[in-house]
Parts: C-alpha cells; structure tokens; sequence
C-alpha cells in the first residue's frame, strides 16, 4: 500500500473532519485522523486509498468551496 504525506491547513484539516464527521461510512482512522485539530498546518500520513475517498467525498470542482478546492489540489498531487 503506497503511503505519503500532506500538509494540510487548520482550515483544510477542519473542512476535512467535517467531512469525514459526516459520513458514517468514512474509515475509522479517517475519523481520527482529522479529529480535534488544533495546528496552523499538520502533517497527515495517508494511503492511496484514503486520498481516493477523500476525493470522491468532495463536491464537484463547480460547487465547491476554495478551501475545497485547495483539499483537492493537494490530493490530486499526492497521487501524481
């Protein structure tokens, strides 16, 4: 399994809780990974897996928000 690095924002590491808060499906450790988020900018160590549901969990490119928008700059980067 390919893992990697993000550096997200307080912001981004909100919007991301957020989203994973709110789906009952999303990954346990998702859950927890994005939980109680307090830095400026953390370090996340995520899986391929992980970044693709975090990418299909997001609203399209038209409907979404910048910090969104700047989420899903970075994941599509990690997967480059």
């Amino acid at each position: 399994m390919q893992r990697g690095v993000i550096i997200f924002t307080k912001e981004e590491s909100l919007e991301l809780n957020q989203l994973t808060q709110a789906n009952e499906a999303a990954p346990a450790l998702l859950q927890q990974k994005f939980a109680n988020e307090t830095q400026d900018a953390a370090n996340y160590e995520l899986s391929v897996e992980e970044v693709n549901w975090l990418l299909d969990q997001l609203p399209t490119p038209q409907n979404s928000t910048e910090i969104q928008n700047n989420i899903r700059t970075k994941l599509y980067a990690f997967l480059a």
